[in-house]
């Protein structure tokens, strides 16, 4: 399937804007280049490439799998199999993130401070904790 991939951007003539590039271990090079984020995934635990996303503020286009489904809110879109079965569907999803990507830049990266900076989260836990020795 990668190698039809790869074909379809020569075909297309869009090899100065899609690149395969395989794994990475800095992906924040590649990230730092990009407009937007996509996730074709079919199945995820924990998304780490889809956190660094939006931590580098970057809209979203990503399949509906559980692991993903927390990670859209106002930033981007979810895939779900009726999108991605109608092609006319499947336009209008990412026609709606290029139109919007000023917006779901600033979502993506609120919804990371607020559910997945660090400092957050140690405060979140330092209160559990609290509120177990106030009890």
């Amino acid at each position: 399937m990668l190698n039809e991939c790869r074909a379809e951007v020569v075909r297309l003539g869009l090899e100065d804007k899609i690149q395969f590039v395989g794994f990475r271990t800095n992906p924040y090079t590649y990230l730092e280049k990009s407009d937007i984020f996509i996730s074709t995934s079919r199945y995820e635990g924990q998304p780490f490439s889809v956190l660094e996303a939006i931590s580098e503020k970057m809209p979203l286009i990503i399949t509906d799998v559980i692991g993903h489904k927390e990670l859209v809110d106002d930033n981007g879109v979810l895939l779900t199999d009726e999108i991605i079965a109608d092609d006319a569907q499947l336009v209008a999803a990412f026609r709606r993130v290029i139109n919007h990507e000023p917006e779901y830049s600033q979502a993506s990266y609120r919804l990371f401070a607020k559910k997945y900076d660090v400092m957050n989260m140690v405060d979140a836990i330092e209160q559990i904790y609290l509120s177990g020795v106030a009890a």
